[in-house]
């Protein structure tokens, strides 16, 4: 991550489905753009408002399972075509899962590690 990078966490781009909640609404989307131990992008030409809380599904699929990821989220970012979230709670089993993901797909598994273990506790 640049030192001119805002963003406490390294994104990755990550392709799969994703079901956001809030206030009675969903939206579902296949376009997850990028994501992190912190946040992420949906793609979707539907938003919420900011400061919206919303739950976040991810589902992971493999030759033998599904599994989803269940992240409470905040909308900080609401834009035309797409909806930034920041997290803000989810199970472990859920966080284990999504710090996996993010090493894989990052070319820097070390980095994320360190963010796992120094940055994440500040996550509100």
């Amino acid at each position: 991550m640049s030192t001119t990078e805002k963003r406490e966490f390294t994104r990755v781009p990550f392709k799969t489905e994703v079901k956001l909640s809030a206030a009675g609404k969903t939206i579902i989307s296949n376009k997850l753009q990028n994501i992190s131990l912190g946040g992420a992008f949906i793609s979707s030409e539907e938003t919420f408002p900011l400061g919206a809380v919303c739950l976040l599904e991810i589902k992971l699929t493999g030759p033998a399972t599904l599994l989803k990821i269940g992240i409470e989220a905040r909308v900080v970012r609401a834009e035309e075509h797409g909806i930034g979230v920041r997290f803000s709670r989810m199970d472990v089993d859920s966080l284990i899962h999504l710090r996996h993901i993010v090493r894989i797909q990052s070319g820097d598994p070390k980095e994320v590690d360190l963010e796992y273990s120094q940055k994440l506790l500040e996550i509100d």
